[in-house]
């Protein structure tokens, strides 16, 4: 297999990944919307919310693993690159973003990844902070307006990433 097919085979999975990712998210929501338990409807939404993000982190995958073109894929330590860190995967997405609208990002690197970050940790693992216990499923950690722009927003970088595939 020569060294383009290789980066083509796994910039195709990484987005393969990211699609499944987000049709996973999209069908959770949809679940969440047919429970008539409170608790079980934000159970569902905050689970699809954190599948949404890892369809994003994919998507940062993709770009990270782009970036590494044309040395040898094999010859890469992906996971000192950053192939397994978030932050990492995101700092990609960030800059390719930035690139892609002319440098006029509403936010900087930094901004965007304590964005994410905190979309993520949110919706997964349950905190303590001032005396309370916060579930992932708590409607003090879902902003559903928010959900909504990290539907739109993975949909298009998923959708970007597509049309940048090799």
């Amino acid at each position: 297999m020569t060294k383009n097919e290789k980066y083509t085979n796994l910039l195709e999975a990484v987005i393969k990944n990211a699609d499944s990712l987000k049709e996973a998210s999209a069908i959770l929501l949809k679940a969440s919307l047919e429970k008539n338990n409170a608790s079980n409807k934000f159970t569902f939404l905050a689970f699809a919310q954190n599948l949404l993000f890892a369809a994003i982190d994919e998507v940062g995958k993709f770009y990270l693993s782009k970036s590494f073109y044309p040395n040898n894929i094999d010859n890469i330590d992906l996971k000192k690159e950053g192939f397994e860190s978030h932050d990492k995967k995101i700092e990609a997405l960030v800059k390719i973003v930035r690139e892609h609208q002319k440098n006029q990002t509403i936010y900087s690197p930094d901004q965007a990844l304590s964005l994410i970050r905190r979309f993520k940790d949110n919706t997964l693992y349950v905190n303590y902070k001032n005396s309370k216990i916060l579930m992932p499923s708590s409607i003090d950690t879902l902003e559903p307006k928010q959900f909504l722009g990290f539907i739109n927003v993975a949909v298009s970088l998923i959708e970007m990433a597509k049309y940048d595939l090799i």
